[in-house]
């Protein structure tokens, strides 16, 4: 938005390792990595088991439910009502 290319370059690159220690500070890496592993079990069951719309349906509520998380961090707070 500013026309600074090297900013915008910068902000990518470490955007979403900012929200990762965020996320972790506020729900606990172990809490964080449990619910990662059940959803992400659940995707492999679906594409495992051949089934591609059980595979999408979990991979849908995995990535609103990350969602949800980053729009519950302090920083983040107040910018809209949660996803899901």
């Amino acid at each position: 938005m500013c026309g600074n290319p090297q900013l915008g370059e910068l902000i990518d690159k470490y955007q979403l390792p900012v929200f990762m220690i965020q996320l972790r500070q506020q729900i606990g890496s172990a809490q964080m990595m449990k619910n990662a592993l059940a959803e992400h079990e659940d995707i492999a069951a679906g594409i495992l088991a051949g089934n591609p719309d059980m595979a999408y349906q979990a991979m849908k509520r995995h990535l609103w439910h990350s969602a949800d998380l980053i729009l519950q961090l302090p920083a983040l707070a107040g910018l809209g009502a949660p996803l899901s």
